[in-house]
């Protein structure tokens, strides 16, 4: 199963080749605008893979959507935890999951691992991950993707001058309990007035809506192959 022409052309193949079947047929009935739509996972994965002047269009959305000062300098990077990113930071004791992307620049010595400057947490409709047990930093209580990631329990990295942005549904932009709605508190938190780690996890993640996205991809055509494949997936039950 190959991935259509004009997808691969703005994709790193070294990716998009550990990629299934199933997720390849998925992208490729999104870009056909087929009845089959890709989940959010796959939507996730093709952030991940963009390469050349596509990567640089989602560096500069994230970057911006951080609130990161300056412009991303050369050599600034989308990965993913598994694919590249734990090959410079083991995972040594670390909790067993971790965010969706990272972009990371250069660091000054070129010897160095590269810098992680921006988390990303991709949503759908998709539940946000959590338990009891969820993040070893935080023992003791229920937690979840929201209040572990700023942590740094899911990698040895440098943390303290990464910044972390929640790419959202539009309509959950402004919702008064965070980005991630009312699906990222627990019911008893909730029932219970406990909302204080939420309000203060607002302070952590810059929130940013799949619309302005795809409005920053519009302005290329690679961009505009993305941005449907997306506008499809979206047009779904994310």
């Amino acid at each position: 199963m190959t991935l259509h022409r004009l997808l691969l052309t703005h994709l790193y193949t070294g990716y998009t080749r550990t990629w299934t079947d199933r997720r390849k047929k998925s992208l490729n009935a999104a870009f056909d605008g087929s009845a089959r739509r890709p989940t959010e996972s796959d939507i996730t994965e093709l952030l991940a893979a963009a390469t050349g002047d596509l990567e640089s269009l989602l560096v500069d959305f994230f970057w911006k959507a951080a609130n990161v000062a300056g412009t991303p300098p050369a050599g600034t990077r989308i990965r993913t935890y598994a694919s590249d990113f734990a090959h410079y930071y083991p995972p040594a004791n670390c909790c067993p999951h971790e965010p969706d992307l990272i972009l990371t620049t250069p660091a000054s010595d070129p010897s160095d691992p590269p810098v992680p400057r921006v988390v990303v947490e991709v949503k759908g409709n998709a539940h946000i991950n959590g338990r009891h047990g969820y993040c070893t930093h935080l023992p003791g209580r229920y937690n979840n993707q929201v209040l572990a990631y700023p942590t740094g329990c899911w990698t040895n990295a440098p943390l303290d001058d990464t910044a972390f942005v929640w790419l959202t549904l539009d309509k959950a932009l402004r919702h008064p309990l965070g980005p991630w709605g009312r699906g990222g508190i627990i019911d008893a938190d909730y029932v219970n007035g406990n909302l204080q780690p939420y309000q203060q996890a607002q302070e952590t993640w810059n929130a940013a809506g799949w619309g302005d996205l795809l409005t920053a991809l519009a302005v290329s055509e690679e961009g505009r192959i993305t941005a449907k494949i997306i506008h499809h997936w979206l047009q779904g039950k994310p």
